[in-house]
């Protein structure tokens, strides 16, 4: 009797790990996951910015009458572009 008892409690102390391990596996498949969701939600917000870059810089080409303005405007792009690093590194 006393070695059936021992099988049982030995059985019971199995599934009580497991369960924990278990426990332990999906709070930190949970946790991933939602890390998951938090950066899918910064690429899109990411790509909309892009998308909305890409959209104002065209708007600034396209409203040049000429190649030569366009050219100058692009050139003028740049030059901020490179000023707003300057002075991002700065501060």
């Amino acid at each position: 009797m006393n070695e059936i008892d021992d099988e049982c409690q030995s059985i019971d102390d199995e599934w009580i790990e497991f369960r924990s391990d278990f426990d332990d596996q999906k709070q930190e498949f949970n946790r991933i996951e939602n890390q998951m969701k938090v950066s899918q939600t910064e690429i899109t917000r990411f790509s909309q910015w892009i998308k909305d870059q890409e959209n104002a810089f065209q708007l600034m080409i396209t409203n040049q009458p000429t190649l030569e303005l366009k050219m100058d405007k692009l050139q003028q792009l740049k030059v901020e572009k490179k000023q707003r690093k300057f002075f991002a590194i700065r501060n």
